[in-house]
């Protein structure tokens, strides 16, 4: 459990998320015309969230310090790193109101999921 000090980049991220924190949602809708295998979906993240370890990394200010640091999660944490949820909607409208309410989620770069898909 290793931690380094943040890159100029994390520590701005930091700061525009400590002001707001659902400032790095991208909420969007898409269209299957097929079931979703979330099985599969999940695998295919694990895969991913594997393979990039910035997609395992957290920025955290050091309470003895008060440094930004960051840490890159183990492999075998790799899949509390992301969530992944599936929602429905019967029209245009419900699924607008879906992503507008998921808009709001607030992540915590301090801590997984860091992703969701």
């Amino acid at each position: 459990e290793k931690w380094f000090p943040a890159s100029p980049g994390q520590e701005q991220m930091l700061s525009c998320w400590e002001m707001a924190p659902a400032m790095y949602n991208m909420p969007t809708n898409i269209e299957f015309d097929f079931t979703v295998d979330t099985n599969h979906l999940h695998e295919a993240f694990t895969f991913v969230v594997k393979e990039q370890p910035s997609l395992r990394t957290i920025v955290s200010i050091d309470p003895n310090t008060n440094m930004v640091k960051q840490r890159v999660l183990p492999l075998s944490q790799s899949s509390e790193c992301f969530e992944v949820k599936s929602f429905r909607a019967s029209n245009e409208d419900e699924a607008r109101l879906i992503i507008e309410k998921e808009s709001l989620y607030e992540f915590k770069i301090s801590e997984p999921p860091i992703v969701r898909g």
